[in-house]
């Protein structure tokens, strides 16, 4: 077909770029509108908008008078188009109303299996005769909610089970960790600050245990409020055990956490956080001396030249972060000065056994100079 001049367009080229548009225009609202609704939503979306898609196909076909019937021998062929493309809307609504209705019974059925589940997860916190089960139970159950995507109830369930120490740290880090995924940003928050509340908790194992989205990059799409709490939580882990019962891996993989946070926060006042954390941590005496250079993904850090800027820019007038996180820099500086303290020998003890011992001799000696 050869295209017209002056940039006039046959009916037929008009009626394509209609249909185009007007296809990338719903296709693009349905990608906007289906993160923020459910499925049984995305159905009923999709199905008023083939239907507003077919209306607005046949208005077109009207406008452009393809209804019309001329005169002569093809008003017949025309009447009986219209008929076969009427038919054709009806039969696709009818069909599409059938998928609709399929839809919705499966739909129903998977939330009353989910429902079941639910409720045998939940039997798993407990016996019948109302006693705790095992840390182990306790934990699968929340795996359990987890997979059936009840996180807010599993992670109200985890703040009972872990100010309690009923579950492990690697467990609870698990949900933790599944629930920094999702892109419900309260979630993350939610998820993060219980991380910092229990944070204490994490260095019970031969290192420390971390959510696993945290290990691998650090997450800048979280919630601003969640990675300032995943900071925090990350000093306060650091805190918990005195400075001298951490080993130098153990420390390093603390290093390498705040490097990342360092050079991937999209934040300013994050990143000059983690600036300030690494100043401080980079001198311990563990490290000081030891740590020469690590791996950071493809990327080898030289430990000397790390040290002399993050120093630079942690004294650099025009230095700026969180207050908090100022207080937290001089909290860290007073744990890393502490002396381990020592053993006191048992003097109490032994004054204790001089003092009965006297007392035996002085006794003796009383009943010698009576008897004599």
């Amino acid at each position: 077909m050869a295209v017209q001049q002056g940039g006039s367009r046959t009916p037929f080229q008009k009626l394509v770029a209609g249909v185009s548009q007007a296809a990338q225009a719903t296709f693009a609202f349905v990608v906007r509108t289906t993160k923020k609704i459910s499925t049984d939503g995305v159905v009923i979306l999709a199905s008023f908008a083939v239907i507003a898609a077919y209306v607005a196909f046949i208005w077109y076909l009207w406008q452009q008078e393809f209804f019309e019937v001329p005169e002569g021998d093809a008003g017949p062929e025309v009447v009986a188009a219209v008929v076969a493309l009427l038919g054709g809307l009806f039969a696709a609504l009818l069909t599409f109303a059938g998928v609709l209705l399929k839809h919705s019974l499966d739909t129903r059925a998977e939330e009353r299996l989910k429902l079941d589940t639910f409720v045998r997860a939940a039997g798993l916190l407990a016996t019948n005769a109302g006693k705790e089960t095992p840390a182990t139970q306790q934990a699968a159950a929340l795996f359990v909610l987890a997979d059936l995507n009840h996180l807010r109830f599993a992670l109200a369930l985890l703040d009972e089970m872990w100010r309690e120490r009923k579950i492990s740290p690697s467990a609870a880090c698990w949900l933790i960790d599944r629930c920094l995924q999702t892109e419900d940003e309260h979630l993350q928050v939610e998820a993060a600050g219980m991380l910092g509340q229990n944070a204490d908790n994490l260095s019970s194992v031969a290192c420390f245990a971390w959510p696993e989205v945290l290990e691998r990059k650090w997450p800048r799409g979280l919630h601003r409020q969640a990675r300032i709490y995943i900071l925090e939580a990350l000093l306060k882990c650091l805190m918990a055990r005195r400075a001298d019962k951490w080993s130098p891996g153990c420390l390093i993989t603390f290093v390498v956490l705040l490097v990342r946070i360092k050079k991937e926060d999209k934040n300013r006042n994050l990143r000059n956080g983690a600036i300030l954390f690494l100043d401080k941590l980079l001198s311990h005496e563990k490290l000081d001396k030891r740590l020469r250079e690590f791996s950071l993904g493809s990327e080898t850090v030289n430990a000397s030249e790390l040290r002399l800027e993050v120093s630079d820019l942690a004294r650099h007038p025009s230095f700026r972060t969180y207050g908090k996180f100022r207080e937290t820099a001089a909290t860290l500086e007073e744990w890393m000065a502490e002396a381990p303290p020592h053993e006191r020998p048992p003097k109490v003890e032994e004054t204790s056994n001089c003092r009965s011992s006297v007392q035996v001799i002085w006794d003796g000696l009383r009943h010698l100079c009576r008897k004599g």
